[in-house]
């Protein structure tokens, strides 16, 4: 078994979740695009048509994916926050014991 330590500062936490954010925001912004684009192709199909039951059927598997994965983004900046906070104090409290001669 390894011992090895994975060492990661509060500040490159705090850049890790700012990204995940915006990786959030951009995945949110690309999913209502497109989206967007397939409602105004989807209409010329018709209701009721066979290509139009596949699409539906189609969407509703993808939204419910895409709404499970936005989800999941969306829940890890505020946990990485809180390491990078964690991170923070463990930062502080070596520094104050080099202060302090150990």
């Amino acid at each position: 078994m390894s011992h090895d330590i994975i060492r990661v500062s509060a500040g490159s936490l705090e850049t890790m979740a700012a990204e995940i954010t915006t990786t959030h925001r951009s995945m949110t912004q690309g999913f209502d695009s497109l989206s967007s684009d397939l409602l105004t192709t989807i209409a010329e199909w018709g209701e009721g048509t066979d290509s139009r039951r596949g699409y539906d059927a189609f969407k509703r598997r993808v939204d419910t994916l895409f709404a499970e994965m936005f989800t999941a983004v969306q829940a890890m900046p505020p946990l990485v926050v809180e390491a990078a906070a964690q991170a923070r104090r463990g930062e502080t409290q070596r520094a104050a014991m080099w202060e302090q001669g150990g």
